[in-house]
This record gives C-alpha cells, structure tokens and sequence, in this order.
C-alpha cells in the first residue's frame, strides 16, 4: 500500500488508523505504537510510524517533512538493496504482501520488503511459453548472508542471476530499466 504524507492519508488520524489496522495484521502491540506516535508532534508521529510499517508500506510525500524523518525513510529504503525473484510465486493483495513478510522471516529468518509481482515473457522461439507470475522482493543487507545458501532449496533467485544466465528477456524493458542489477 502507498501512503501519501501529503494527502488525506497522511494526517495524524488516518496514521494512527493505519497503525491500528496494520498492527493487527502484523500481530504488533499497536496500542503501545500509538501511544508513542502521539508523545509528541507531527513528526515524532511520522517517524515512529516509518519506524513499525516502513517495510510493508510505500511512504510517499516526504518533502518538508523534517530531516531527520526524511533521512530514516531513507536508510529504510537503503537497507533492502538486493532482489530476489521467486519464480512461479503469486503473492496477491496487500494483506498477502503482509502476510508473505511474515512468511519469510519466520521461514527463512530474513527481512523482506516486497517489491511487485511481474508476468514472464516467451522464450525466444517459443511463443506458448511465458505468462509465469514471478514474485519480487528486497532482502534486508544484514541478511544477505546467511539468506544465501537456504534460498537455493525454494528456488529463490538473485536477480543478477538472471542477467549471468542471460535470462533478461523474461521480463519487461520497463522492469529492467527500474531495477538494474547492482553487482
């Protein structure tokens, strides 16, 4: 789910809404949340909230908010630098997505950020093939390591894997352009 600071969602009601809502999902003692969004002012409430739901929602509408909140959306953002593709894998709505997060730290112990799901393309000279939605998300830097050998047993996929075996064609130009490889 986006979330627009700008917008109506983006007022103190609506957060602590939010808070309530994906605190239940996520099993989090979201009354202990709220109570700390509301200790202070505005932006004390915007970080606290990126602090709990930052890695399951897409927070737009930064720009004026102080530094220090736009810095944490930030690094938030930075931490996740690698995708994974898991082939054959449909995940669905953002309840799904929430609970996918869920799945793979316990699963696997690893933090994700869920990216999109995308559909394949035919292989060149096969043009019944392709239509395959594959699933895309963002491991956590501090869990890269140890999220590398057990990835191999789901069939889990770095997406540089999918340029050193030439496998680009698969997805979208607009896909690859988005998400170039980053070793």
């Amino acid at each position: 789910m986006k979330i627009d600071l700008k917008g109506p969602d983006g007022n103190a009601t609506a957060l602590m809404a939010y808070a309530k809502q994906y605190g239940k999902e996520l099993d989090l003692d979201y009354e202990k949340i709220i109570t700390e969004m509301k200790k202070s002012d505005y932006q004390h409430l915007v970080k606290i909230f990126i602090d709990n739901f930052g890695m399951v929602l897409t927070i737009v509408g930064t720009e004026g908010i102080i530094d220090e909140v736009k810095k944490d959306i930030r690094i938030k953002k930075d931490d996740y630098k690698q995708l994974c593709v898991w082939p054959g894998t449909i995940i669905g709505d953002e309840i799904k997505q929430i609970e996918f997060v869920k799945f793979m730290e316990k699963e696997f112990d690893v933090r994700i950020k869920y990216e999109s799901e995308e559909t394949t393309n035919p292989d060149p000279g096969n043009p019944e093939s392709g239509g395959r939605l594959d699933a895309f998300f963002y491991v956590h830097d501090d869990d890269v390591g140890k999220f590398a050998v057990p990835r191999l047993k789901a069939g889990i996929r770095w997406w540089e894997d999918i340029f050193f075996n030439n496998q680009e064609y698969l997805y979208s130009s607009h896909f690859i352009a988005e998400h170039p490889r980053t070793w």
